[in-house]
């Protein structure tokens, strides 16, 4: 059996981030991450969008737990509103 270790976030904030962005995706799909990559880009926050972030094994693990239902989020409901708001701003 394989295990490898993706490195993870410094802070809570960040990590909250990283947790609320993969539930949305995992909900919207594909093209929504598309597009908050190129809403967000210049935005330090996202950087974990980027293939070549440190921090992308991370959130793809964490969206992929999401899709298979291995990981549910606590605050389901209050993450669809926050980036729903990010992503019109």
């Amino acid at each position: 059996m394989l295990f490898y270790t993706c490195l993870q976030p410094d802070s809570v904030k960040l990590n909250a981030i990283i947790e609320k962005t993969a539930l949305f995706i995992s909900q919207q799909g594909a093209q929504m991450e598309i597009l908050l990559k190129m809403k967000q880009a210049n935005n330090p926050q996202f950087q974990f969008l980027s293939f070549d972030s440190s921090l992308h094994p991370y959130y793809r693990h964490l969206l992929m737990a999401i899709k298979t239902g291995r990981y549910r989020p606590k605050t389901q409901e209050q993450n669809k509103e926050g980036l729903y708001m990010l992503l019109t701003q």
